[in-house]
């Protein structure tokens, strides 16, 4: 670009990237650059954005790092002690060596997180009208401390229906006026040659200010007033707008319609919270129709309509307080104010008594001058019409969501650009549940109290909580992004593909709200399942390497032949990453207590609990094996062992299903688990039955001795209550039968 002197490199201060989509307003274009040279293509060749880790991605990349570094070092010792200190073959110990590193390596951790994030996103999206974006934001669920909502379109179903009007003179508010309207016009006589434009009523001003089918405003005006949207004329640098009712006409509307054409239409400012549409009046000169906030339009108008809305006062400092208290009562009642103002510029107009009149006529009448005063030749007045009341039901899923997060003990906050009095109202008839109400907010407003709370419960007060904002529209976006998750009314009128780029979690449908809270108490349910999952895989690793080092440290000998250790992790890899992720949440759910850092400490527990139920049997069957069967060897105690550890695998991950019930409580029926049990105690009949890969038959003494041995393990340590309780007891915890 050049500038008016010809000097290059400009740089415009606004610009619209390509692919962009226009939702309202008017504008002109002029094209900076082209293929290669635009900022998409810019922005296509940066490298992608990398998300921040989770406390939990952290922890279990930690974790793998130091259970890869332990595997590895047992196995170095491991082989040096079978070589050196047992003289058996090195060749011999080295394959041992390499299927108990392949064995004992944590390589599916990652894997299992995400299987069971994946299912927990699935239940969601299937059952309960919530689409998961990124799964990082299930795990960042379980921790939220602070909630943001935007009201209008989130809380409220975003569809506005036209539920009075309010003069600025009257003292109640009234059903909307029938349109065209049957009164004559307030207008503004022309002496000089018998013209005359209308001071408008409130249905032609909000007509002449632009009307937007996709806008949920006037789609609720022209339902009740018939407006029809602006036309274009075969000139394409003048628009005129036409608007009228089925059955009716107007002969002031035509007038203004077939003399005025856009010159500036702007969408509501945030920081003046105001929408202006300018129109050159070709009779008269420039009208400007104002839009907005009660209170700001009050605040810039010098003069309002009487309560007959035939006449215009001045509005001194008395007269605004009590029209704003007026309207602040009606805001109070939980609708949604928006006032409307008009100014015309001309310098055409006068008057036979040097003060044009305001009167009542019709548009070609003249009436005599009276007292009040005009919009004159450069003047700044501005009329105040009105002000028109919408309505905005609650969506039917916004107290069950509201009530759901507060029993969790999150920090509820509504951010809205309303007025205060429909904030509040909508915060009474939710039942009072936010700690905070913020009304009139901007975009920056709602952003920088996303980043205060982050910082209140986050990294301010050194804990891991975090933010949920839930929004609808362009103005949520910023707080979205800010926030440590975020969600998105999918089906709000007045949705903005901005808000849903920001979104880690889509609503659908009137059911999201609902479904929200759902996924909020099912979080941390999904955490505990990946620590049953984790703990149980981590824990057969455990009895893995507790019976190879207690087996070749006292008696000497290799307790299982490579091809057991093979068919044990391929056992150990379906059940960690099957049965837990297909195991359905508790039926009757509450939210788990307990975060981050006592979720490690029962994750330890839980290992540890694992290791020893797994464990010990699979030692004591290998002892008993060579001691007490008689004319057993070698052969038969690994056969033994075996026999003992793969179907336990079942019994434990069978048991560890329920994080907190006892099975009976929890439910016995359990298809993926039950199934692949059913493959392990094949499996180990089938390998024992034929004799094949080192096993031998077991005579039924040491069956016996197998199925004895692992009662009086669950006897021990689990009891009859749940494998919660189990964890506690050989953990040392003293907290049995709680969630952690």
């Amino acid at each position: 670009m050049c500038d008016e002197g010809g000097q290059e490199g400009v740089v415009p201060a606004n610009v619209v990237l390509a692919t962009s989509v226009v939702t309202g307003g008017r504008g002109t274009f002029i094209v900076i650059a082209t293929g290669s040279h635009t900022r998409l293509a810019a922005m296509g060749g940066l490298p992608p954005l990398k998300q921040p880790k989770t406390v939990l991605a952290k922890f279990m990349k930690q974790l793998a790092a130091s259970a890869s570094i332990a595997a590895v070092s047992i196995t170095i010792l491991v082989t040096l002690f079978g070589v050196f200190a047992l003289g058996r073959p090195w060749q011999e110990m080295f394959l041992f060596g390499l299927t108990l590193v392949f064995v004992t390596l944590p390589e599916e951790l990652p894997l299992m997180v995400k299987l069971v994030l994946a299912s927990t996103a699935g239940d969601l999206a299937r059952n309960h009208n919530v689409l998961v974006r990124r799964l990082r934001s299930l795990e960042q669920l379980a921790d939220i401390k602070a909630l943001v909502t935007d009201k209008t379109g989130t809380l409220t179903q975003g569809v506005m229906s036209l539920a009075g009007v309010w003069f600025p003179m009257s003292n109640s508010m009234s059903p909307p006026p029938p349109y065209p309207s049957s009164e004559p016009k307030i207008s503004l006589t022309n002496s000089n040659d018998n013209d005359s434009a209308t001071l408008l009523d409130l249905p032609t001003a909000w007509s002449l200010s632009a009307i937007h089918p996709a806008d949920p405003y006037d789609a609720a005006v022209r339902s009740v007033w018939r407006l029809t949207p602006p036309q274009t004329n075969h000139d394409a640098s003048v628009t005129h707008d036409s608007y009228s009712s089925p059955s009716h006409s107007s002969q002031g509307h035509a007038h203004i319609g077939a003399h005025s054409h856009l010159v500036l239409e702007s969408r509501i400012d945030p920081a003046t919270m105001i929408r202006e549409t300018v129109r050159d009046w070709a009779p008269l000169g420039t009208l400007t129709i104002l839009r907005g906030a009660p209170e700001v339009i009050l605040a810039r108008a010098t003069h309002i309509t009487s309560d007959n809305g035939l006449h215009a006062v001045p509005l001194g400092k008395t007269l605004r307080a009590a029209v704003h208290a007026r309207w602040a009562s009606v805001a109070g009642s939980g609708y949604r104010m928006i006032a409307v103002a008009m100014s015309i510029s001309s310098s055409s107009l006068t008057s036979s008594s040097s003060t044009p009149s305001l009167a009542a006529s019709s548009v070609s009448s003249t009436s005599a001058p009276s007292a009040h005063p005009s919009v004159t030749s450069g003047s700044s007045t501005i009329v105040c019409l009105g002000c028109l009341a919408f309505s905005d039901p609650l969506r039917a899923g916004a107290h069950a969501f509201l009530a759901t997060a507060r029993s969790n003990g999150t920090h509820l906050v509504l951010a809205t650009g309303d007025h205060p009095g429909t904030a509040h109202a909508v915060d009474r008839a939710l039942g009072s549940v936010f700690s905070e109400v913020h009304s009139r907010c901007t975009p920056e407003h709602k952003r920088r109290l996303v980043e205060h709370l982050a910082h209140t419960y986050g990294t301010g007060a050194g804990g891991t909580g975090g933010v949920l904002a839930v929004g609808d529209g362009g103005n949520d976006a910023p707080a979205m992004r800010a926030a440590s998750v975020a969600a998105v009314m999918a089906n709000s009128p007045g949705r903005a593909d901005a808000a849903l780029d920001s979104a880690d979690l889509i609503l659908l449908g009137d059911e999201g709200l609902k479904g929200l809270a759902y996924a909020l108490r099912v979080a941390p349910w999904a955490r505990i399942k990946v620590r049953q999952a984790v703990a149980f895989y981590l824990g057969c690793k455990v009895a893995l390497v507790s019976l190879t080092c207690v087996t070749l440290g006292v008696l000497g000998t290799l307790p299982l032949t490579p091809p057991m250790l093979l068919v044990q992790e391929i056992s150990m890899d379906l059940g960690a990453t099957l049965v837990f992720a297909s195991e359905p949440f508790p039926e009757h759910l509450s939210r788990a207590s307990g975060g981050v850092g006592e979720w490690k400490g029962g994750l330890m527990r839980w290992t540890l609990a694992c290791g020893v139920v797994l464990g010990m049997p699979s030692i004591l069957a290998y002892v008993l094996g060579l001691t007490s069967v008689v004319d057993a060897g070698p052969e038969v105690a690994r056969t033994m062992a075996f026999a003992t550890y793969v179907p336990a695998q079942a019994v434990t991950a069978y048991a560890m299903r329920s994080p907190v019930a006892p099975i009976r409580a929890h439910g016995f029926w359990a298809p993926m688990c039950l199934g692949w049990a059913a493959i392990n105690v094949l499996l180990t009949v089938a390998l024992v039955g034929t004799g094949a890969m080192g096993f031998v038959p077991l005579a039924r003494e040491a069956v016996m001795v197998c199925v004895e041995v692992r009662w009086s393990a669950r006897e021990k340590y689990e009891g009859r209550g749940s494998f919660s309780n189990a964890a506690a007891r050989i953990g040392g915890a003293g907290r049995q039968g709680q969630v952690q």
